[in-house]
């Protein structure tokens, strides 16, 4: 059976604020989309939220107590390295950046006890989202990679001659799109 992954929210959700008075920190937007929208893309499967009372209607929990349930910080940024490092994790197992929890791997509905499976450090680049400024800050590299995480293996429709581009690598086109040029 596959894994259940479920985005977690940390005390320091709080240092986010006014952000995610309204939602949990993985559904802030950085780029294009969502951390959360990062997450679904990058793991392929669709993933629900441990987060404040308040919220957790909006946002439900799926959790399931026949399956292995992957709780992942939902303050950080996924990259392709910390995919694989997760989809590596076994039960009871915890991966740490820096002294920070990154993802943990329990069964059942217990999320808060203890692991038996060890503790192991990710020793790939991590960034996170801790600060409303921040969101600013990683504003450029989370485009970057949202555009190809999002155009990755598809072909760019062609762009009308009647247009004037800059850079038309950073420009993807759908097929159905209608563009023409306006004097």
């Amino acid at each position: 059976m596959s894994p259940n992954y479920i985005l977690f929210d940390t005390p320091d959700r709080d240092l986010l604020f006014p952000f995610t008075h309204t939602r949990p920190s993985a559904a802030v937007r950085v780029g294009l989309l969502t951390l959360q929208q990062k997450w679904e893309h990058l793991l392929g499967t669709a993933l629900s939220h441990f987060t404040m009372p308040y919220l957790q209607p909006k946002f439900p929990l799926v959790s399931r107590p026949d399956a292995l349930n992957v709780l992942l910080n939902g303050h950080i940024l996924p990259t392709a390295e910390l995919v694989e490092a997760v989809k590596g994790m076994s039960e009871g197992e915890e991966l740490y950046k820096n002294g920070s929890l990154v993802a943990k791997a329990v069964s059942g509905l217990d999320f808060l006890k203890p692991v038996s499976g060890g503790r192991r450090d990710f020793e790939g680049e991590l960034k996170r989202v801790d600060h409303p400024w921040q969101i600013a800050q990683l504003n450029d590299y989370a485009l970057r990679e949202d555009f190809k995480l999002l155009t990755a293996g598809r072909t760019s429709a062609p762009i009308p001659a009647s247009n004037q581009v800059i850079a038309p690598e950073q420009i993807f086109r759908k097929k159905a799109l209608r563009w023409s040029a306006v004097c």
